[in-house]
């Protein structure tokens, strides 16, 4: 609500990712938000027909995958930079790293 208006600024959405038949029935769940300074929701999170999750991807190849981590050499400059106890980043070399 901005004073006047409302607005859908965030959802949790089903939708079909096949043409339903009596024994078809694909589906998927999109989770939407609307960042800070904007007016348009921007997908966050799928659950795929298959079951994949994505975070930062709207076509997931694997059971999770996340896009857009940061990268920070180690732990300490992870620290540095803001993260915190239980944070992913990796440090460019492909390794998934946790904060600690």
């Amino acid at each position: 609500y901005d004073g006047s208006n409302y607005a859908n600024t965030a959802g949790i959405f089903a939708r079909a990712t096949e043409n339903y038949t009596s024994t078809s029935r694909g589906s998927a769940i999109w989770f939407e938000t609307t960042p800070n300074g904007s007016a348009s929701r921007a997908q966050r999170m799928l659950i795929a027909q298959n079951g994949n999750v994505g975070i930062g991807t709207t076509t997931p190849t694997a059971k999770l995958q996340v896009v857009g981590l940061p990268v920070h050499a180690d732990n300490a400059a992870a620290i540095t930079a803001g993260l915190t106890a239980g944070a992913f980043y990796h440090a460019g070399d492909g390794v998934l790293r946790v904060v600690f």
